[in-house]
């Protein structure tokens, strides 16, 4: 799902120009990982939130945790898009695929971006509307 997914955003980003060089990957990878890095937080957030009886407004983060954050996040990209140059394969196997010059394609894309920057501050809302009745962020 993620290849697929990295091949588009590099469609979106590049509009179907060819790509000789390793810039463009490089860009999309940190695209990516800054998508890694959100869904991670919420991860957590969701994870010390199941298991701790402190609201979820309160929780903190500390600079540690969004240390080894990034690094996981930098490291999963690594090893789904870079390692052994993958996302030369990646490109090359779904680029003759029509579905992802259609409107829709782009329309998700966009959209997985979007809500997975969003998703800890979408998280901590429904949490709280549920568990406490009011929005506290």
């Amino acid at each position: 799902m993620y290849q697929k997914l990295f091949f588009q955003t590099i469609r979106l980003y590049y509009q179907e120009k060819e790509i000789k060089d390793d810039g463009p990957f490089l860009k999309v990878y940190f695209l990516h990982v800054l998508a890694f890095t959100m869904q991670l937080i919420c991860l957590r957030y969701t994870l010390y939130s199941i298991f701790s009886e402190i609201p979820i407004y309160k929780i903190k983060v500390s600079q540690l945790e969004v240390i080894a954050i990034v690094t996981l996040a930098l490291i999963i990209g690594y090893l789904l898009f870079l390692k052994n140059k993958k996302y030369l394969k990646i490109y090359a196997k779904y680029k003759t695929n029509p579905f992802y010059s259609t409107n829709l394609s782009k329309a998700l894309i966009i959209g997985y971006f979007i809500l997975s920057v969003l998703s800890p501050f979408i998280f901590t809302v429904v949490y709280n509307l549920i568990h406490y009745g009011k929005i506290a962020v």
